[in-house]
């Protein structure tokens, strides 16, 4: 079926199999028949390959060698059907590899096998191994069909541990998928708390420069308040005390102490409300 195909990599995996099969069996006529289909198997890769690829000779080396190893194992055990499909194959081998001496002789081969059929004791001895081997051909299938068997169930014990395989990786890989995105959502919630924090911190030291600023401000004008305007009247103040005379209250010059008096306290009294309305401003 695969040979028809021109599947030849999957004839040969299954004629390969069908060979270890037979050995395990023992059964020497299905060992040399499956070792010529092999041979023609390998045959006809070397025929579908060019007459100048260097990939050529390998298979057809190969092919020569097991035709020749399923010829003498016919010869051996007299299956004569086989082995005139085996010699003519051979006989195309040779021919393929240039070696025309040994086409001629097993097409000789063949052309005798096939014309001695025709006798009627030989017809008998064919058909009595025909039927032998037919015996042996159903067994070996039966055998086959229990192999087939065997290697389906373990290919569909195969496909259910590789998809428990992959269902557990794919289970693994949305497992760490889920847990980096909670730790970036987390981190991400944490620089946010953060920059909101350092957002409100700078605000307070920005607010508390404004503050100090302000304070300074009030209180350079508290100093020039106490140095100009309370302290100026203060000392207009004491220097009229020091002119007041106290020996002779009607003297002239207390009348003119006593009339600026009155305008000195009341500028001196202004200058220290003006002090505590800005001593309140830095309290507030």
């Amino acid at each position: 079926m695969w040979l028809a195909k021109e599947d030849f990599h999957k004839a040969i995996l299954y004629y390969e199999l069908a060979l270890a099969i037979s050995r395990e069996m023992q059964s020497e006529g299905d060992i040399a028949t499956t070792t010529g289909n092999l041979g023609i198997a390998y045959y006809q890769i070397a025929e579908k390959t060019g007459l100048s690829s260097p990939k050529r000779n390998e298979p057809l080396q190969k092919s020569i060698g097991l035709l020749e190893e399923c010829v003498r194992a016919c010869e051996r055990l007299l299956l004569v059907q086989p082995n005139i499909e085996f010699l003519l194959s051979l006989s195309e081998a040779y021919s393929l590899n240039g070696n025309y001496r040994e086409a001629y002789n097993s097409l000789k081969k063949h052309t005798r096998l096939h014309d001695s059929l025709n006798s009627s004791s030989v017809k008998q001895q064919i058909a009595s191994i025909e039927m032998t081997r037919e015996m042996e051909l159903k067994n070996k299938n039966l055998k086959l069909k229990e192999q087939e068997l065997q290697i389906r169930e373990l290919e569909l014990i195969q496909k259910r541990f590789l998809a428990g395989i992959y269902v557990a990786v794919i289970f693994i890989f949305m497992t760490i998928i889920v847990v980096l995105y909670r730790r970036y959502r987390k981190q991400k919630s944490t620089s946010k708390e953060l920059m909101r924090l350092n957002e409100d911190y700078l605000r307070k030291i920005n607010d508390q420069l404004t503050d100090l600023k302000k304070h300074s401000k009030v209180l350079s004008e508290i100093s020039y308040m106490q140095a100009h305007q309370v302290r100026g009247p203060l000392s207009t103040l004491l220097g009229m005390i020091q002119l007041f005379r106290k020996d002779d209250l009607a003297h002239p010059d207390n009348i003119l102490i006593m009339e600026h008096l009155e305008e000195i306290t009341t500028k001196m009294d202004e200058a220290v409300k003006e002090v505590v309305r800005k001593e309140n401003e830095l309290l507030n």
